[in-house]
């Protein structure tokens, strides 16, 4: 008899719910799948595709850079060679070789112009430490291609500039040959100097272009840190 009654006791309603409640509660496995894939799609997956456009984003920002700086420097250093060595009508006598005013005056708007554009670029992206070595650079290649003129007021600090970075790289008597304009005399050996320390100077667009590229441009998700703060606005 006391039996029975205990598992009457155990059958009766008021029992149930006690019993109920010390199970664990368990979503269904579908449900865990979908809500999993719902988050995925809806959070992670944008934002690992947001990173990947972004880095290709920086990536083309970047070589557009290089590219620019690498056909602006070419074109103003080439062409103050050719003007050297008469590659183009006089300006005085369009029908023999010599000095063609016109074309300096393009080149020096053109690169004052390229290279602004380029500055404007580094700074809205880049660190200061490559706008200032963009700038030192610049400054080097405008002062170099104005060499080839009779102008002096920024002849010393150009002729300068060169012994401190070119020194031990390039013959001394080519950089001596920059101190005086030659440009109004018969001199073969001033042209030639200033052809091969304007070699010097294109190459050394490359210590900007290392500056540029050991750095990450602004403005774009592509470091992990970056990819956490987009999952996580606001962190």
């Amino acid at each position: 008899m006391q039996g029975a009654a205990m598992d009457s006791a155990h059958a009766h309603p008021a029992v149930q719910p006690r019993r109920l409640a010390g199970r664990r509660f368990a979503l269904p496995k579908p449900l865990v799948a979908t809500v999993a894939a719902t988050l995925a799609t809806a959070w992670i997956f944008p934002a690992l595709s947001h990173q990947w456009q972004d880095r290709q984003k920086a990536k083309e920002l970047t070589a557009g850079l290089v590219s620019q700086m690498g056909s602006h420097t070419s074109e103003a250093l080439v062409t103050s060679s050719f003007l050297t060595n008469n590659r183009f009508p006089s300006s005085s006598d369009s029908s023999r070789p010599g000095f063609n005013q016109e074309v300096f005056n393009r080149l020096d708007l053109e690169w004052r112009t390229s290279s602004a554009e380029i500055e404007a670029q580094l700074q809205a992206y880049y660190p200061n430490a490559v706008v200032e070595e963009w700038r030192d650079y610049s400054a080097l290649v405008w002062g170099t291609y104005r060499l080839i003129t009779d102008n002096k007021s920024a002849r010393p600090g150009t002729v300068k500039r060169l012994r401190e970075l070119f020194g031990g790289g390039v013959p001394g008597w080519y950089i001596d040959k920059m101190e005086q304009p030659w440009m109004e005399r018969t001199d073969p050996k001033a042209r030639a100097a200033y052809f091969y320390v304007s070699q010097a100077v294109l190459a050394r667009r490359t210590v900007v272009i290392d500056e540029m590229l050991s750095s990450r441009p602004e403005g774009f998700s592509t470091r992990p840190g970056d990819l956490l703060r987009d999952l996580i606005p606001g962190l």
